[in-house]
């Protein structure tokens, strides 16, 4: 571990306290545990936006997302628009979102109505109100404090309110006494019932449960590991906190969960932080001189999720267990049918790079890329790989079908085969699982010095020969003595082990690849030596460089035709949306007789609100409340009352432009419909057919007429 001299630190910082310095060197800290240190910074610490430009890579840019002491203009904003994680952003009470910038990001694809609802500044007025009446979450606007504290909004919306269950106040647990984060005591048994606590309360426990947090002996965290509900006293803001205790600190997570703990941000890391700090940190846990690499993961487009890989027989079509092994290279791939599909938002449409569905290679380095990407790859130094060629369809049936011709590009396993093991420290390690991915954490040093491959492997196979548990071990820092651009390595992520270098992420960026995003490789610290030399980096450059005058000089690629259509589709639903009160003029025009049948009068105020004109058949089969069920669809479905009938909201129409104005009649209990769609030709007629709306897959297929 490189050490930083203490007078340095103090020298970049005016903000710290004139007091006897730590016992733990607070730049050997951060750097040591880098992960909890990037998390707070980025979620607590007012950076300027040159910082974060500068190091615009190394952030979390979850904690950016929320951190409400940035300087937020719509410059800002949009700056780093495709970074946002954008529920955290909508949620942001330091951001105003004036309607400006509503109407800037609504199409955004990460744009979430339901999160922006929540937000305390939303500027609620009844013109906003009224003019995104139907795009709110109204379950938010009426618990939002600032909705709430404007009696006269709440008496005019109070119908919207009066439909939606109560909810429950939340009740704050107590956070200042100790019993609140043990394992043992009534109070905690109310909370966690789905954790068995001990029978009996240890004598030195029990003495102190009722004493504040702040009088706890940490000594008590390591000698009963068991008896404490580390996901709450993760979250505690009321210890006090030190860089002490964080380095001794005994959760089972280590400390994965306190990267949103304020109240460690105020008490370890506020007093030294500074602008100047933080740079030297970053600039030492990422050298100039030292080749970055990032993971390869599949991203989203502006339509949503990209669709993934599977073949025709899906899970029944198994064959990379046995023909794609993680650590041999195989001289061509079996003849599958290899498709686009699984749970995807419409279109389907080809990217330079797919993720797999449910034909994922066990344990392979393994992705779907199209020539594109393969040709921007192999300019590059790459370990021992190949590229087989796969024809990949796409079948469409409402906007379109193709086929064409991809690659499967398999790296095998090859970390260990190049790591410089005069360098390389290895540590026992155990696999986490982190919301939304896996990754591993490194604990203690190993006894003995792994010196060659060989080494390596022999421990390797002792454990698995010795059987469960398998402990994991790898090095703290990988340093390889090769120089590829593209490593195959699992110590990140697991399920995404191909990592390539910032000359290749820059390339592909040049390129133009679609459906793909960068992660920077961080807890592995990765260093390819040969990679850092002048002969390498010349040589990159002049790659570099020629994929830059390639590509800008290369026409736009043609609109795949299914995209094509999708947008046509998209253009006849804003116009049928652009077109309101048909409904109303055509009552007015051609009244209907007086009735006083109270289903007649719901179905036409209920056309009214909608803008639709229902069929006939189904009007006859409510007023007799009587549907047919000789079609074998209708047998799973429940139809519904005339007062739970409901029209398609934005999150059909907005997906399947096809829906707009649809109205759904029943449902099967597990999210599927069955509804009417408009006429052809019309915006406004509903047809009578009845069609079945599947959540998971978006499909809309006629099921028979009513």
């Amino acid at each position: 571990m490189r050490v930083f001299p203490f007078f340095l630190l103090l020298l970049l910082n005016g903000n710290l306290r004139a007091q006897v310095p730590p016992t733990v060197d607070p730049v050997e800290f951060c750097t040591e545990y880098e992960y909890l240190f990037r998390k707070q910074v980025s979620r607590f610490y007012p950076l300027p936006d040159s910082l974060i430009a500068l190091f615009e890579n190394d952030w979390d840019w979850r904690g950016l997302s929320a951190n409400t002491d940035l300087e937020w203009t719509p410059e800002f904003i949009a700056r780093y628009a495709d970074k946002w994680v954008w529920h955290e952003l909508l949620m942001n009470p330091s951001i105003v979102w004036t309607e400006t910038l509503i109407e800037t990001y609504r199409e955004h694809h990460e744009f979430n109505w339901y999160y922006l609802s929540r937000n305390p500044t939303l500027p609620l007025t009844a013109a906003f109100l009224d003019r995104y009446a139907e795009k709110l979450n109204w379950s938010c606007i009426c618990e939002n404090p600032t909705f709430k504290r404007q009696k006269n909004l709440v008496r005019q919306y109070k119908k919207r309110c009066a439909v939606l269950p109560p909810s429950e106040p939340y009740k704050q647990p107590p956070a200042d006494l100790i019993d609140t984060y043990l394992r043992y005591g009534d109070a905690w048994k109310k909370r966690s019932m789905f954790i068995q606590p001990s029978d009996t309360v240890p004598a030195e426990l029990y003495l102190i449960r009722s004493r504040s947090i702040h009088s706890l002996d940490f000594s008590l965290l390591k000698k009963y590991p068991n008896a404490w509900n580390w996901h709450m006293l993760d979250r505690c803001k009321l210890l006090p906190w030190s860089l002490e205790l964080l380095r001794e600190y005994n959760s089972p997570d280590g400390l994965v969960g306190l990267g949103a703990n304020e109240g460690i941000y105020e008490t370890t890391f506020s007093p030294f932080l500074s602008n100047e700090f933080i740079s030297a940190v970053l600039q030492q846990l990422s050298p100039p001189e030292i080749t970055s690499f990032y993971i390869l993961q599949e991203s989203t487009d502006e339509f949503g999720l990209i669709p993934g890989v599977t073949t025709s027989k899906g899970y029944q079509e198994p064959f990379f267990d046995s023909n794609l092994l993680y650590n041999k290279l195989s001289d061509s791939m079996p003849p599958v049918d290899f498709i686009l599909g699984g749970i995807y938002e419409p279109p389907l449409r080809f990217a330079d790079l797919h993720d797999w569905g449910h034909s994922r290679p066990f344990r392979s380095a393994a992705i779907t890329v199209s020539p594109k990407m393969k040709a921007v790859l192999e300019k590059f130094k790459l370990p021992p790989h190949r590229f087989y060629p796969i024809s990949l369809s796409l079948e469409d049936k409402r906007y379109g079908r193709g086929a064409r011709q991809y690659y499967v590009f398999h790296i095998a396993e090859c970390d260990y085969q190049y790591l410089d093991y005069a360098q390389v420290q290895f540590h026992w390690s155990q696999r986490r699982y982190k919301p939304g991915r896996r990754q591993m954490d490194i604990g203690a040093p190993l006894e003995q010095q792994l010196t060659s491959e060989q080494d390596y492997l022999e421990l390797r196979d002792s454990i698995i020969k010795a059987g469960p548990p398998f402990p994991n071990f790898q090095p703290r820092e990988y340093i390889w003595d090769a120089d590829f651009d593209v490593m195959a390595c699992e110590a990140e992520e697991p399920l995404t082990p191909i990592w390539v270098s910032e000359d290749v992420k820059k390339a592909l960026e040049q390129a133009g690849v679609t459906g793909i995003k960068f992660e920077k490789v961080r807890a592995a610290r990765p260093r390819m030596l040969g990679t850092e030399t002048p002969e390498h980096r010349l040589r990159n450059a002049d790659i570099l460089a020629a994929i830059k005058l390639d590509y800008a000089t290369r026409p736009p690629e043609p609109e795949q035709r299914s995209v094509v259509n999708y947008r046509k589709d998209c253009r006849w639903r804003d116009s049928v949306l652009a077109q309101k009160g048909i409904v109303r003029q055509l009552r007015k025009n051609q009244p209907l007789p007086e009735t006083t049948d109270p289903v007649e009068r719901k179905l036409r105020e209920k056309e009214l609100a909608w803008d639709v004109v229902l069929p006939d058949a189904y009007r006859k089969a409510v007023a007799l409340m009587k549907f047919p069920r000789h079609k074998l669809p209708f047998l799973h479905y429940e139809f519904y009352h005339i007062d739970r009938v409901e029209q398609v909201g934005d999150e059909w129409h907005k997906n399947y432009p096809f829906t707009v104005r649809a109205v759904l009649i029943a449902w099967n209990g597990v999210g599927d419909y069955l509804g009417f769609l408009l006429k052809p030709g019309s915006t406004y007629e509903l047809d009578d057919t009845v069609y079945e709306f599947l959540h998971e897959t978006g499909e809309v297929k006629p099921v028979g007429k009513l």
